[in-house]
This record gives structure tokens, C-alpha cells and sequence, in this order.
């Protein structure tokens, strides 16, 4: 009897709930529900309080209002793939041929997807000198077969083996992602990967620089209050254009990110959980000022990264109306 009695019990608060809920927003009852209820219970239970219900109804609104409320408040999280970026870059050792734009990499296997991507070779771009060439940065117009594919630029070297770096360009899917934040508190997921990051600037084979200062992101930021955070050092890595190019008569790279006014708010940037790689082969050489050299690419502007303490990098920033820009536990190279 007990056991009926409880069924009965959830069978009239289910079809009483339901009754009133549905009552109390305006649509009709259910009544097969209510029917199932009477044929179980019998004609002797006592009908209970319908207000009871009611007001169950009405603190539920009351709690799912409030939910929303609290929902709204909640940090927003962005995932740069959900926009389109991938972390594909890879390393490649090409065979090229000078005024040729076939490379060969036998160690690689493309396929019809890495049409349009990036390609990075050091030391097989134009002349310098005897003994010096240009890096070429170039994108891939056709597959040839597995191992070779067909640039959009000409080498300038005879070579074997030459260093590289191929992937898809993920400066736009970023940009779009950094668009999309808004508060002050948006989290910004990278997932693991290798994001190549390349400034349209450097693609571009008509642009000249108007003077030695002249240089372009490929990530623009206007607003603080985001939070990069990736799946740890060397995990999320993000690679920059390391390759070098004559753009008129200065050498060009480009950077990754730039703080640009006017901000929309001066909260903090936080960058987390990530290797920030430069990309430059064979890395940080021993001359590392500016103008950078036209005859090897050797040097660049390295005054942020003097400001070793948060403290003075913050001082910077409050004095030029910048965003402070911390970087937390990530590599830098």
C-alpha cells in the first residue's frame, strides 16, 4: 500500500504541477496526465491546495530569471579554432632551385589542404651579397604530388636541405577572435598547436617600407581585459614570421601582436600558458638592435624586453597610456 500510495503521490504532484504550471502560462492542461493519476489513485484521496503549485511555478520563474542573471555575469570563453585558426605550422628541409618556384621536401607529405598556406625558407630568398641571401616568404599555389609543391615566388638559391616553415596563416582567425571579445574578463583558449602568425605586410611583394621604423602586427589589439591562455609551455605555441625580407631598403619581419590605440578599456592583457616564439632561425643572434642588417637580417628592436620587472613594464605602460601586458609562465624566445 505504501509503495502505491508514494507512486500515486508522484503521479498527482506531476499532473497537479502540470496542471497549474500550465495554467499559470496560459496553455491547456494536460489531461491524460490528470486521468492516469485518478485511475491510480481511486475517487477517495482529497484533491491538495492548487496554490501550492502554483506558487512552486512561480519560484521556479523567480530562480530561472535569476539564473540567467548569474549566467550573464559569468566570465566569457573564445576558442581561436572556433574561428577558424588552426595550429598546423610544421617544420620542412626543401630542395629548391634558384628562379624556380618547385620545392621538393622529401621528408614532407603534402596534400590538396596545404594549398594557400604559408611557407617560410631561410636563406633561399634574393640576393644580398655573395654569401648572403634573403629569406623567402611565400604561399602555396598547387600540390604537386606528395613531396613537392609550387610556390607563388621564385627561390633565389640552388640548395638542399634548406630550414623551413609551412602552416596556415592565423592572423585573421585571431583578429576575428580578439573582435568578438567584449567585457573585461574574456578568456581566450588555444588549444595545443603550433599557430603560425604572419602580417599581411610580409606577404605582400609590392610593399615598401617608408623608413627603418616601419613594421606591422599580424594581431592588432585594442581593448584589455583578455586573457590568452593555452594548454602550457610548448604545448600552445605561437610562431611568428621569423623570416626576414628587403621591403625597399630596409629588412623586414613584422611582429605578432601590437597594443594600438585608442583601447576601448585599460584592462589587463594576461598571455598564459604559452611559448611565444619569434620564429627567427637560428634564434636571437649577438647583435640585437635596430636597424636590422640588409645584408643578413641580423637585429631588430629589443627595447620592451629590457623592462625586466613587471613593475618598470608597468611604469612604461602608465606613462605612454598603453595596456600592461602580463606575461605569465610562458616561454620566451
Amino acid at each position: 500500500m505504501e509503495r502505491h500510495g508514494a507512486q500515486s503521490r508522484r503521479l498527482y504532484a506531476l499532473a497537479s504541477s502540470n496542471s497549474h504550471e500550465m495554467n499559470f502560462l496560459g496553455i491547456p492542461l494536460d489531461l491524460k496526465l490528470r486521468q492516469l493519476y485518478h485511475r491510480h489513485a481511486g475517487s477517495t484521496m482529497k484533491m491538495q491546495n492548487p496554490l501550492r503549485c502554483r506558487w512552486c511555478v512561480i519560484l521556479f520563474a523567480w530562480l530561472y530569471l535569476a539564473g540567467q542573471t548569474l549566467s550573464s555575469s559569468q566570465t566569457p570563453f573564445l576558442n581561436v579554432t572556433n574561428f577558424g585558426a588552426r595550429g598546423d605550422a610544421a617544420t620542412l628541409l626543401a630542395n629548391t632551385v634558384s628562379n624556380s618556384t618547385t620545392i621538393i621536401c622529401p621528408g614532407n607529405r603534402f596534400t590538396s589542404v596545404d594549398v594557400g598556406k604559408v611557407v617560410e625558407l631561410f636563406g633561399a630568398g634574393a640576393t644580398t651579397s655573395p654569401t648572403n641571401h634573403q629569406d623567402l616568404v611565400a604561399s602555396i599555389v598547387s600540390v604537386n604530388n606528395g613531396t613537392a609543391v609550387t610556390l607563388n615566388r621564385s627561390c633565389g638559391i640552388t640548395a638542399n636541405r634548406v630550414i623551413g616553415v609551412y602552416g596556415i596563416n592565423n592572423a585573421s582567425a585571431f583578429q576575428a577572435c580578439i573582435d568578438d571579445c567584449s567585457g573585461t574578463n574574456t578568456v581566450v583558449n588555444i588549444p595545443a598547436g603550433q599557430y603560425l602568425l604572419v602580417s599581411p605586410e610580409a606577404l605582400n611583394s609590392t610593399y615598401v617600407m617608408p623608413n627603418m621604423f616601419d613594421t606591422h602586427p599580424a594581431v592588432t589589439i585594442q581593448k584589455g581585459g583578455i586573457t590568452f591562455t593555452g594548454a602550457g609551455p610548448g604545448n600552445s605555441i605561437l610562431l611568428g614570421c621569423g623570416a626576414w625580407q628587403l621591403k625597399g631598403t630596409f629588412a623586414y619581419r613584422g611582429y605578432m601582436f601590437a597594443c594600438q590605440g585608442p583601447v576601448t578599456n585599460d584592462a589587463s592583457l594576461v598571455f598564459d600558458q604559452l611559448t611565444i616564439d619569434g620564429g627567427a632561425s637560428p634564434g636571437r643572434s649577438s647583435y640585437a638592435y635596430f636597424p636590422a642588417s640588409t645584408i643578413n637580417g641580423n637585429g631588430w628592436d629589443r627595447y620592451p624586453w629590457r623592462l625586466k620587472s613587471e613593475r618598470k613594464w608597468q611604469s612604461y605602460c602608465s606613462r605612454n597610456k598603453c595596456i600592461l601586458i602580463r606575461l605569465l609562465r610562458q616561454d620566451q624566445k
